[in-house]
This record gives structure tokens, C-alpha cells and sequence, in this order.
């Protein structure tokens, strides 16, 4: 059974923006040419503005002046990773600077409050890259040339993605408004809730497109349905609403029945990771004299098991992106790195931003204790490790080594890294009687 659990942290808004305001710090730091750092001022900003809009907007989503000021701030963010993608750091110092001057703008309207900070799934976990939608963007603008758009974005990490969609857009000359929505309700069955004067808002837009922005769709697809809904309601047609997912899904696999019809009616855009990292040779350029074995989703087995023993089982879903490459003298820039002897190593997805850089420190503590190998560098998402060819468990085989050593990983980690209490009992209990009542029936 698998259990999801939302990792919510609880940050006052003030604060968090002046960490935000650090990072920018940071950016001129490096001479504007770091885009790492561009796309985690994107990712803190964006969680920030979610945050705070959940906060305003507790029932309803409106178009108060403080979420309009959010988003068009948020609009900045996305064109510094757009201008720093295309390598134009002039256009990223001038935005760097206006990004500034927006959030010392916004200091006077934010309140001293707590917020509930969700930390982006896709983002830290499932290799989704914001630059994946500034190919997308493309494409639209390629196929459709509009004149403008309203891109919608969904709350959490469509916040982000949306900021990325309307400032390439933007950038290739198109009229732009956007906003954010969060769909409320039952997970499999969302809806959204608009304030009246954002509806009279969106009906005066109704002669552009609407892009609908989002990670996903999920297992129900009903966030994407619920705002395509709601954007029907207020009297834009079906051609003018258009997806950009992550991926695309077939439409009978989704669970909400509503999403099964109303899936397939619309345009998608979207790009996929290899083709914004690897067909197009930035991943190459990253890793220089590299040559990338895929080892994602259980494709590891066939290298590491040889034909005579069975493989394990494999849940390709939810294993992170990774890949078994060649390693080259003179690659890793940390001046500390440890003499390896392996000519090759691996290259495993960490996460964007602060949940990537919290991967790779621990992932060095961790070989430092001797319990994983050696972590040697951490660029753009992914951390390469010395890869240690070794010889797989067998039923039959002599386990008491393994087994200490296991005893002595999970008492370092628990003392190390204990994990922080984000459920009360009354929760947890409460999950248990559902999910026992999923499988065997209600008592």
C-alpha cells in the first residue's frame, strides 16, 4: 500500500521573502551567469506566491491588488530563467535588478504572517525542469502565433510554470495576463471557485487563448478538468482552452470520469526531459565527453543482475531519473573531491534548487561514514556518484555482514537525520481506518 502525505512547512511570509531577496544577492554574486541559482529564485518565489495567495484566498479566488502584484513579480522571476536559458546574462542583470525593486515593493503590502509553504513535488523529486515549458511555450507560439494569452496557472508548482509560460510569450511579443487558481474539493472530482469580479475579469479575455498550466495531470486529472470546466462556464470555447502538462496520459486511464471525456478535447503542448537535455545537447555540454546509459525505471537490473539470476521487482514510477555515464579527469570542480578508481560513475536526479543542494550534503555525509559512495559533484538537478560495481544479494548467500551494516545505517540515520513529525496521531489513525476500509469494506 502506498501512503501520500503533504510535506507542508510553515514560514512567515516576511521572512521567507527576505530569503528570497538572499538568493538574488547570491545571483549577482556570480556575475549573472548562474542559472541554477536563476531557476531556484523561480522555484522560492513560486512557492512563496502560492503560499501566500492560499493564505488571501481562503474560500475564492479574486483578483485582489496584492495577488496582481504577486503575479506580475512572479513574471519577472520567469524571465530571468528564460533570458538566463538563452544564455543573455545583460537581460538577466537588468531583470535581476527589477525583480529587486519588485519584492522591496511588495514588503509594504505583505502581511506579518504565517504561511503554509508546499514544497514542489515535480521539482524535487520527478526531473521536471522548468525549461521543459519554455520549449513548450515555443511550440505553442510556433503553431499558433497569437496576438495574446491568458495563461492560468495552478496552484502549487503551476505557479512557477506559469510565470516560465507568459514570460516566453511575452519575450516573443504576445499580450499576456495571467493568474493563479486552486482547485478545491474532492480530490477526484476539483472545482474552482472564482471571486465575481475575477469571472467579469476572464470574460472581457474571452477573444485570446487560455493555457492552462500545470504538473500532471495525476490519477484523477481533475485539476486540469476543473479549470477547463470553469473557463467553459464563464463562456470561452473549447478551442480556445489549451493544456500544458507534463505528460500525456491516455484518457481512459484517468479516474474522474469527467476527466475521460474532457481530456481529449483539448490542444496539448508540452516537452519532454530528453529532448530539452539530451536531444538538444545541453546535457552533453554539461557533462562533457560523457556517454549516458538510461538506468531509469528498473532498465539498471539488466546491467547489474546477470542473465542467471532473477531480477528484482521494480516500481518504474516512482524511481528517480538516473544514468550510468563515463567520467572524464579534471570534471568535478569541488577542490575536495576524492580519488576514485572507477571510470565510470552514476548520475541520479537530487532535485532543483535547496532540495537538490540538502540531497547532495547528506549524500556526502553519508559516504563519509562509509554507508554510500562517494558524492562528487551536483549540477543542474543531478548529483554524480562513484559507481561500485558489486555483486547482488542471493537468497542463499551469507547475509550477517549486510545485515550489520544495515543496523548501523539506520541507527546513523535516525540519529543523524531523524525525521520531523508532520502527522498527529488523530491523523495518522484516521488514515489507517480509511485505508483499512478501502480494502475490506466499511464494519
Amino acid at each position: 500500500m502506498l501512503v501520500y502525505g503533504d510535506q507542508i512547512e510553515s514560514k512567515n511570509a516576511i521572512s521567507y521573502l527576505s530569503c528570497i531577496q538572499t538568493l538574488l544577492r547570491h545571483q549577482q554574486i556570480e556575475n549573472y551567469e548562474d542559472h541554477d541559482l536563476a531557476v531556484e529564485v523561480l522555484i522560492e518565489y513560486g512557492m512563496f506566491e502560492s503560499a501566500l495567495a492560499d493564505y488571501l484566498c481562503p474560500a475564492e479566488d479574486h483578483t485582489h491588488n496584492l495577488m496582481t502584484r504577486m503575479r506580475a513579480t512572479g513574471m519577472l522571476s520567469g524571465a530571468m530563467v528564460e533570458k538566463s536559458w538563452s544564455a543573455d546574462i545583460q537581460s538577466v542583470k537588468v531583470l535581476c535588478h527589477q525583480f529587486q525593486a519588485a519584492l522591496l515593493s511588495l514588503e509594504k503590502f505583505i502581511p506579518d504572517v504565517e504561511i503554509q509553504i508546499k514544497p514542489p513535488e515535480g521539482y524535487a523529486y520527478y526531473s521536471l525542469y522548468p525549461e521543459m515549458y519554455i520549449v513548450a511555450a515555443d511550440k505553442y507560439f510556433a503553431e499558433t502565433h497569437p496576438h495574446g494569452a491568458v495563461c492560468i496557472g495552478i496552484r502549487s508548482i503551476g505557479t512557477s510554470l506559469s510565470s516560465i509560460v507568459a514570460a516566453r510569450l511575452e519575450n516573443a511579443g504576445v499580450q499576456v495576463r495571467s493568474y493563479t487558481v486552486r482547485p478545491r474539493g474532492d480530490y477526484f472530482d476539483r472545482v474552482i471557485k472564482l471571486s465575481t469580479d475575477m469571472e467579469d475579469e476572464l470574460r472581457d479575455l474571452s477573444d485570446r487563448n487560455f493555457l492552462i498550466i500545470d504538473e500532471g495531470p495525476g490519477l484523477s486529472g481533475s485539476s486540469f478538468i476543473s479549470t477547463a470546466t470553469k473557463l467553459k462556464e464563464l463562456g470561452i470555447p473549447d478551442y480556445r482552452i489549451v493544456f500544458f502538462p507534463s505528460w500525456i496520459p491516455r484518457s481512459e486511464s484517468l479516474i474522474s470520469e469527467k476527466a475521460r471525456l474532457i481530456w481529449p478535447e483539448h490542444k496539448k503542448y508540452l516537452a519532454d526531459f530528453e529532448e530539452v537535455w539530451f536531444h538538444s545537447g545541453r546535457m552533453a555540454a554539461l557533462f562533457p565527453n560523457h556517454k549516458f546509459i538510461d538506468f531509469s525505471a528498473g532498465k539498471w537490473r539488466s546491467e547489474i543482475y546477470p542473465k542467471d539470476l532473477a531480477q528484482p521487482a521494480a516500481h518504474p514510477h516512482h524511481e528517480r531519473r538516473k544514468y550510468l555515464c563515463s567520467r572524464m579527469p579534471g570534471l568535478y570542480h569541488a577542490s575536495d573531491s576524492p580519488k576514485v578508481n572507477s571510470d565510470t560513475g552514476i548520475l541520479k536526479f537530487a532535485g532543483l534548487g535547496r532540495f537538490g543542494k540538502q540531497t547532495f550534503d547528506r549524500a556526502r555525509i553519508l559516504a563519509a561514514e562509509g554507508f554510500a559512495p562517494q558524492a562528487l559533484d551536483y549540477r543542474n538537478g543531478f548529483i554524480m556518484y562513484e559507481y561500485i560495481k558489486g555483486t547482488p544479494l542471493t537468497a542463499n548467500g551469507h547475509h550477517e555482514k549486510f545485515l550489520v551494516s544495515v543496523a548501523k545505517y539506520l541507527d546513523f540515520i535516525q540519529k543523524t537525520f531523524p525525521a520531523k513529525p508532520s502527522r498527529t496521531f488523530e491523523e495518522m489513525f484516521d488514515m489507517m481506518v480509511v485505508n483499512i476500509e478501502e480494502a475490506c469494506g466499511a464494519y
